[in-house]
């Protein structure tokens, strides 16, 4: 059933194949996005899933001015978005607030489910992170230079939801 990394998903074009699949599956319409002239991110909302597109300029710069580590890593991001359009929307970032996306196919590479893997888990999966904040409960990782963080509930240390995100 395992089909698309959402790691995958990060980063893309919202033309291309895997961006397609993902706004048909969450019922999100790519002409309906929400966004306001002096935006700089779009988003596409529906009750379980935030979808964030940036504009490739945007994108692009922000990563241009970050560390070497972080330039190598979207190396290959930063080279399409020099080709590409600068108001083409490339995905930033994404916040999944229950499981209908891991139940349709879609995975990330560390096993986690909405209202059931606690922190302790997630920890001991993802190993130490790179941030953890105690006034929203919550806690992050670096997975392939992405940006990987967990929101829990703060009486039982329980998954609420996910962001995924470049930056």
């Amino acid at each position: 059933m395992n089909e698309f990394n959402l790691l995958d998903c990060i980063g893309k074009a919202i033309n291309t194949v895997e961006i397609q699949k993902l706004l048909n599956i969450t019922n999100i319409d790519e002409n309906n996005l929400d966004d306001t002239l002096n935006s700089v991110t779009t988003f596409g909302i529906n009750k379980n899933v935030e979808l964030h597109f940036r504009k490739a300029e945007i994108i692009q710069s922000y990563l241009e001015n970050e560390n070497i580590e972080i330039q190598e890593t979207f190396k290959e991001l930063i080279s399409q978005m020099h080709t590409a359009p600068k108001d083409m929307l490339f995905l930033n970032a994404m916040i999944i607030r229950n499981n209908s996306l891991f139940e349709s196919g879609y995975y990330l590479p560390t096993f986690m489910e909405i209202n059931k893997t606690t922190k302790a888990e997630l920890m001991d999966r993802l190993g130490e992170p790179y941030l953890v904040n105690n006034i929203f409960n919550s806690v992050g990782w670096r997975i392939n230079g992405n940006r990987l963080a967990g929101q829990f509930d703060k009486e039982n240390n329980i998954l609420r939801h996910i962001s995924i995100a470049i930056f």
